[in-house]
């Protein structure tokens, strides 16, 4: 399954960085430097390879988001469990949690366009196995398990791949455009696939939105074996897996950009995330709703995440990306709060383009700092640990929510993890000074300058 988640041509190379970490600019902190032209949302969709990957990529999102309302709505009406809702999306994340270190050595080493291919393709599979077996009226839980966590092999792999092929495909000047217009595609995709899931799970069933999702992979794969890159990668360092990784790592520890963004990414995918895999439990329990309801639950998100994904693509000072940050983590916490608390569908319907606006908001903003103050030679190993956190600890937390809102409710579950968000938002802001001190979020050309 992909992760609602999500990720130029020309334009001066980035200044040479240590591989194995982070080097402060030998001047200290210096004046902000306006960043030269006009930056505009839309800007990375100039590039041919890239605009092909983005229609490619709001094609298949589609699906993507029936299948994910289908596959939740089929676990609730089979086993009626929170729980059970938890222990799936667990067995579709956890091994990204295992293997997207490696993926990310992986990707820096191969073509990424023929990476993303296989992972797709593999995805499809289990997709249209999917729809195989409800079809067939043979579909257990045992066999969703089973073919959640082929589908999370498959993603562990993919995940960093696919943001990392944002920068051959767009370059790094238009890199937080990619990042930001890949995120509305995905949220885009949101506003229509969930609204038509509902409609086709109330009248035909679940099976058909397995079998489109898996149909729709097809854009996206002929897409990775077609284009062609516009910015080719310096090529990486020879050395072993293990070396590469333990680089990787250590880089990691020590640059202050991924000191301070991962950390609050595993907080909120911890306990901010799981009100995804609950919200068929709160549209049918709390609500009193069913499937239909719960497909304009996610559009509802899907309106405010689009928003978000576009506000920080059209930021034309980078010193503002951490900011964004802060304030993603912000709305994104009360949001849930309050859909928490909501016992009525209107304010329901009401706090989730809240949550959708701080999350996309937060993540747009989060990828772009990470991926332009990593030099390249780095990027998909730092990306692959990006990925590790955003998504490898989201089963975690949605194991353990799943659990405790067996036992204090759904709603209450949710409004927790909306306080801790709430709470990580207004602490990264009251350490912005020392975070511009530093030049988080201006790119490594400024550190270097």
């Amino acid at each position: 399954m992909k992760s609602p988640d999500g990720l130029t041509g020309g334009g001066r190379p980035a200044a040479p960085q240590p591989v194995g970490g982070w080097q402060p600019s030998a001047s200290g902190p210096t004046a902000p430097t306006p960043v030269p032209g006009r930056m505009h949302a839309l800007r990375a969709l100039k590039h041919p390879g890239y605009r092909a990957y983005f229609f490619a990529q709001a094609l298949s999102f589609a699906g993507t988001w029936m299948q994910s309302v289908a596959l939740g709505w089929l676990v609730f009406r089979l086993t009626g469990s929170s729980l059970l809702l938890g222990t799936v999306t667990f067995a579709s994340q956890i091994p990204t949690l295992l293997l997207a270190p490696f993926a990310g050595v992986l990707a820096d080493r191969v073509s990424l366009p023929r990476m993303v291919a296989v992972t797709q393709g593999i995805l499809a599979l289990v997709a249209l196995a999917m729809a195989w077996l409800i079809f067939a009226d043979r579909i257990t839980v045992p066999w969703i398990l089973g073919l959640a966590v082929v589908g999370g092999i498959a993603s562990a792999f993919d995940l960093p791949a696919r943001q990392t092929l944002l920068v051959e495909l767009a370059g790094p000047e238009d890199l937080s455009s990619a990042i930001a217009l890949s995120s509305a595609a995905v949220n885009s995709a949101r506003l229509v696939g969930p609204a038509v899931a509902g409609l086709l799970v109330a009248s035909v069933g679940e099976a058909v939105c397995f079998l489109i999702n898996g149909v729709s992979f097809l854009a996206p794969i002929g897409v990775a074996l077609w284009v062609k890159p516009s910015h080719t990668r310096a090529p990486s360092r020879r050395e072993s897996p293990l070396e590469a990784l333990r680089a990787g790592i250590g880089y990691a520890r020590r640059a202050p950009h991924t000191r301070a963004v991962l950390p609050l990414v595993a907080i909120s995918s911890f306990v901010a995330f799981p009100y995804l895999p609950m919200l068929p439990v709160f549209a049918g329990d709390v609500l009193h709703g069913g499937p239909q309801l719960l497909g304009w639950l996610n559009v509802a998100v899907g309106l405010g995440s689009i928003v978000g994904a576009l506000a920080v693509a059209a930021l034309v000072d980078k010193r503002r990306l951490v900011p964004r940050l802060s304030v993603g983590l912000v709305c994104y916490g009360a949001g849930l709060v309050v859909l928490g608390l909501s016992r009525m569908q209107w304010l329901s319907l009401g706090a989730l383009p809240l949550v959708g606006f701080g999350m996309l908001s937060m993540l747009s903003a989060a990828n772009t700092v990470v991926q332009t103050d990593t030099p390249e030679s780095m990027r998909g190993r730092v990306m692959s640990l990006y990925t590790t956190v955003l998504v490898g600890f989201f089963p975690l937390g949605a194991l353990l929510c799943g659990a405790v809102a067996d036992r204090i409710g759904v709603g209450p579950t949710i409004a927790v993890g909306g306080a801790v968000t709430f709470a990580c938002g207004v602490w990264l802001w009251r350490r912005l000074p020392g975070l511009r001190a530093l030049q988080v979020g201006e790119g490594i050309e400024a550190r270097a300058s």
